[in-house]
């Protein structure tokens, strides 16, 4: 039962963050390699949902965004976007303020995001390129990142008893 576990590699949770509107907690940005390539990985909590879409996620929920950093130009540029789009939306800064340092302050130890608050809104939208094995657009979902909540914005959004239980220190 147990032959070859010592080179077998962990798995992990992947409750993907599917279209809707939701208010999130950001938990942790991180990057990993895996046989697939090198990924950025975001781990959110759901504080609220304000438009749940078709499958929406339930309050408490912990959810992921990855982006593949490719191994293609063309892959790397995505990556580098989303990475962008998600920065820049949460801090509210420019393309110019978002450098490697930031991205090592944001991913590394010092989880320079963890515990910001942002609404992110999601939309499904056929791939312009990839197809599935019955040569359909596939899907993926586009998201959209609000700038970072203050403490008055997050209880307005999710409630004062909510706020005690995701913040419990304030």
């Amino acid at each position: 039962m147990f032959s070859g576990i010592k080179e077998a590699k962990r798995g992990f949770t992947s409750n993907f963050l599917r279209a809707g509107k939701y208010v999130l907690r950001i938990d942790s940005c991180q990057t990993f390699d895996s046989d697939n390539g090198e990924f950025w990985k975001n781990t959110f909590t759901i504080l609220a949902v304000i438009d749940g879409g078709t499958q929406p996620h339930k309050v408490g929920e912990v959810v992921h965004v990855m982006w593949n950093y490719g191994g293609t130009a063309e892959k790397h540029q995505i990556f580098q976007r989303n990475l962008k789009k998600f920065i820049g939306g949460v801090l509210d800064v420019s393309d110019e303020n978002i450098d490697e340092a930031n991205c090592l302050r944001i991913s590394g130890q010092e989880q320079a995001m963890g515990g910001l608050v942002t609404i992110v809104t999601g939309h499904d939208q056929p791939s312009k390129k990839s197809k599935d094995e019955k040569g359909n657009p596939k899907m993926f979902t586009n998201f959209s990142w609000t700038p970072c909540m203050d403490k008055e914005e997050i209880v307005a959004a999710i409630g004062e008893e909510a706020f005690k239980v995701f913040f419990p220190t304030g």
